[in-house]
């Protein structure tokens, strides 16, 4: 569970365009957390929960267009 702030961590093997949005539980689009061009690595994202209400919520990455990974997060507030 998330309380205030929360990062999300990753690591791309190649370069490309990275995206991570978040959806509420419902699967509505809530924000863009990432959006840019990016060189292979390791790369952390912080988060402020204040503005989300409490709730489930599930963050999706993509890779050049394609999902690589969907996660799910609890905000407690």
């Amino acid at each position: 569970p998330s309380v205030v702030e929360t990062s999300i961590s990753f690591s791309m093997k190649n370069q490309g365009h990275a995206t991570i949005k978040l959806y509420d539980s419902v699967g509505k689009a809530v924000a863009i957390l990432f959006d840019k061009n990016v060189g292979a690595g390791i790369r952390s994202i912080h988060l402020s929960t204040l503005k989300y209400p409490q709730g489930i919520y599930f963050y999706q990455m993509t890779l050049n267009e394609k999902v690589i990974a969907t996660k799910r997060m609890i905000i407690l507030n």
